[in-house]
């Protein structure tokens, strides 16, 4: 007997099928997801390279999908497609299709890391019941709870499109700015991989405004930024080397922001079991975020400033938690521990 599992991301789409009972995989496939029309059309893709006996023995497949996933019908919020659980069912010959939020999926991935797949920001001490945070940034904002009472469950979460609070006038500013050509700001706005690339023209524009910006960049980086497919990987490479103050400034700005998020998450469960920055994001910038201003931010909570000292805060460096949290979601369904008709709705 196979399951299939798969983390649909706005940037691409990991698919993996495994026999249940065991922990290797028998295919894996990584495809771009706007290469395709919808996500029927990309799962086929992945299942005409796998074997006619694998395929004809899948019995159900678990999607983790960004944005709610509270029904088997589910538009995403980065990509334009709509996916329908029946439908998947009849278009791809599967039993079952379940469709689960990214960061459900994560959480139920971070459940079983290994210590060898986690970065420790702060040790802290982990209550063994105690709710336990996941969050991370990418290509969108993700956000979950994994509860342990006494048997996990997952709380699928949208925090990550709550509105940006800033906490210094420099954020404030930004905030502004944003308003003036968005409206609405949600956090989700500014920590992103586009989000990097949105504080980069704020601070370039500002330090325009202020006859400042001489030697805060250099011809050649603007240009490699301006003209990249991902503005975000340049400026983080560029303030990772410190060979270009604009790019450091915007990593610095972009890291205290995603510090106090992840602070305010916190606070929401008292995520008391500890805390996981996954994403894309985090794991390649993990030295700009051990330099200090991430905790710093994070814990700067006043009178709560000691709770959050005590929660273990790691970044998860197994990039596939969300394929791994997918993966064992459909376990549970085949072995009966999990219902996903009972699950509580997303908050």
């Amino acid at each position: 007997m196979y399951l299939l599992a798969a983390d649909v991301g706005g940037t691409k789409t990991i698919f993996q099928i495994g026999r249940l009972g065991e922990r290797d995989h028998v295919a894996e496939m990584r495809l771009q997801s706007n290469d395709f029309p919808g996500f029927a059309t990309m799962a086929r893709t992945f299942l005409e390279a796998v074997p006619d006996e694998v395929r004809a023995n899948i019995q159900v497949a678990c999607l983790a999908v960004p944005g709610p996933a509270i029904s088997g019908d589910h538009v995403l919020s980065n990509l334009p497609w709509k996916m329908d659980s029946g439908e998947l069912e009849r278009s791809l010959g599967i039993p079952r299709v379940l469709l689960i939020n990214d960061f459900e999926g994560v959480a139920w991935g971070a459940s079983i890391l290994s210590p060898e797949d986690l970065s420790i920001l702060q040790v802290g001490a982990a209550h063994p019941n105690g709710p336990v945070l996941v969050v991370g940034a990418g290509t969108g904002l993700g956000q979950g709870v994994l509860l342990r009472d006494p048997t996990l469950r997952v709380l699928a979460s949208e925090g990550g499109h709550v509105d940006f609070a800033p906490t210094d006038p420099l954020q404030f500013a930004l905030l502004q700015r944003l308003q003036r050509r968005y409206g609405r700001v949600s956090t989700e706005r500014v920590l992103t991989g586009s989000g990097i690339h949105e504080l980069y023209v704020f601070l370039l524009e500002r330090a325009q405004e202020n006859n400042e910006d001489k030697g805060k960049k250099s011809a050649q980086v603007a240009q490699e930024v301006a003209s990249a497919a991902d503005p975000a990987a340049v400026i983080a490479q560029h303030a990772l080397s410190e060979d270009d103050l604009l790019c450091q400034e915007t990593m610095e700005l972009f890291i205290h922001i995603y510090g106090a998020h992840v602070g305010n998450a916190a606070l929401h469960p008292i995520a008391s079991g500890g805390v996981y920055i996954a994403g894309g994001i985090a794991p390649k910038i993990l030295p700009l975020i051990r330099a200090g201003g991430f905790m710093q931010a994070l814990r700067r909570k006043g009178r709560m400033a000691a709770l959050l000292a005590e929660m273990p805060v790691m970044v998860v460096q197994n990039t596939k938690v969300g394929l791994l949290g997918a993966r064992r979601y459909a376990e549970l369904f085949l072995n009966g521990q999990v219902q996903p008709e009972a699950l509580p709705p997303a908050l």
